[in-house]
């Protein structure tokens, strides 16, 4: 008998392509030490995502009443207080690193953007876009 040629048996043999199990296993092992990595350093306290929360409320306090009574209405951020003319509230584990005033115009928009930074465990800034009254939060 005749020996088959070397194209005649990589035509005998299956096609392969594409990830064994083994290997498919192995990339979501070192996907999830990464993701694990990178969301441990993330995590917030409980007592900061009350205390951010709290930041917020006030923020759309402020803004909902000036759209509301079509007057203007401020926040003052200053000695650990925040004041929107309505309501006080006292941090009293953060401190305030820089502080401000912002005015809500009466269809809610601001016409001073700028930045506030509060610290307790970690340091945010209270961002307000000049316009439309939009903001965000960004930790530092």
């Amino acid at each position: 008998m005749a020996m088959p040629s070397q194209s005649q048996m990589v035509r005998l043999m299956p096609v392969r392509s594409g990830y064994t199990l083994l290997e498919m296993l192995l990339c979501m092992a070192v996907l999830s030490a990464l993701s694990l990595i990178t969301m441990g350093s993330v995590s917030l306290e409980p007592s900061e995502v009350l205390y951010l929360e709290e930041i917020n409320q006030l923020v759309l306090e402020a803004r909902s009443a000036a759209i509301l009574l079509g007057e203007e209405v401020s926040i003052t951020f200053e000695n650990k207080r925040i004041t929107n003319g309505l309501t006080t509230v006292k941090l009293s584990k953060a401190y305030m690193a820089i502080t401000g005033r912002f005015t809500y115009n009466g269809n809610g928009h601001i016409e001073k953007g700028g930045t506030v930074r509060f610290c307790q465990h970690h340091c945010y800034d209270l961002i307000f876009n000049v316009g439309n009254g939009a903001y965000r939060i960004e930790k530092n």
